[in-house]
């Protein structure tokens, strides 16, 4: 376990609303490792769908990105979580 003055993130908490922010450069740097294959992801996806407009495939790409997104969001979230300076605000 980390100890606080070492995360490279802070979690603002309000009861089940939660704001994470980086702390430093390292922070935004970590967070920029996790968007970028998301933003990859949606590269691909515009391209793929310029490409074959009216095949089926567009849809089940768009519904197999958007599923792997979200679980790729949840579990950035729950990583940044876990490496967070949790501050209560109630």
């Amino acid at each position: 376990m980390m100890p606080d003055e070492d995360k490279p993130f802070v979690c603002h908490r309000r009861g089940w609303a939660f704001n994470i922010r980086p702390r430093s450069l390292y922070g935004w740097w970590l967070m920029a490792l996790w968007v970028a294959p998301l933003l990859a992801g949606a590269a691909l996806h515009g391209w793929l769908v310029q490409r074959w407009p009216d095949q089926a495939v567009a849809l089940s790409i768009t519904l197999s990105l958007v599923l792997l997104a979200i679980g790729w969001l949840i579990a950035m979230v729950r990583w940044m979580l876990a490496r967070s300076v949790i501050l209560d605000k109630d």
